[in-house]
């Protein structure tokens, strides 16, 4: 129980400021509209998130059995985001690949959220990431548009 209480307060505080890069990195694209290098911090550092969020699915397996065909998935679930968020990033124009990161954190979510009701997910991680995640979503469209004015 008290590793539980430890986890409640920790995780918000790593999680929520780690959301900041966002808000700000994004305010300047949308403030300034062709700041291109403010834009590429934003989907560099969206990139390196997803690739983080995916790597929770790799931790979580490796606690799990691994001839289990949903720990299998979840290895497999732990590097797709990283090879996305790449690939993203070094094929699409800047404004279109903000948008795509958008998708992939939506996506993400979506899949976190299928994986908490089949895993032993904490439900401090889900509630965090639900909290987080979609406004993510909604920051990314939002300055890839900036980029478009």
């Amino acid at each position: 129980m008290i590793l539980d209480l430890r986890q409640l307060t920790l995780a918000p505080f790593l999680g929520f400021p780690g959301f900041l890069p966002f808000v700000v990195l994004s305010g300047v694209v949308m403030v300034m509209h062709d700041n291109k290098s403010c834009a590429f911090m934003l989907l560099i550092y969206g990139a390196i998130i997803s690739t983080f969020v995916g790597s929770v699915h790799l931790g979580l397996a490796l606690q799990s059995d691994p001839s289990c065909l949903t720990t299998q998935i979840q290895f497999f679930r732990s590097i797709v985001p990283a090879i996305l968020a790449w690939s993203i990033a070094v094929t699409m124009t800047m404004a279109w690949a903000l948008v795509a990161m958008s998708s992939l954190f939506a996506i993400s979510i979506y899949v976190d959220w299928m994986f908490s009701r089949i895993i032993n997910t904490p439900a401090w991680y889900f509630r965090m990431r639900f909290a987080l995640s979609p406004c993510v979503s909604i920051i990314f469209p939002s300055a890839g548009s900036a980029l478009w004015i």
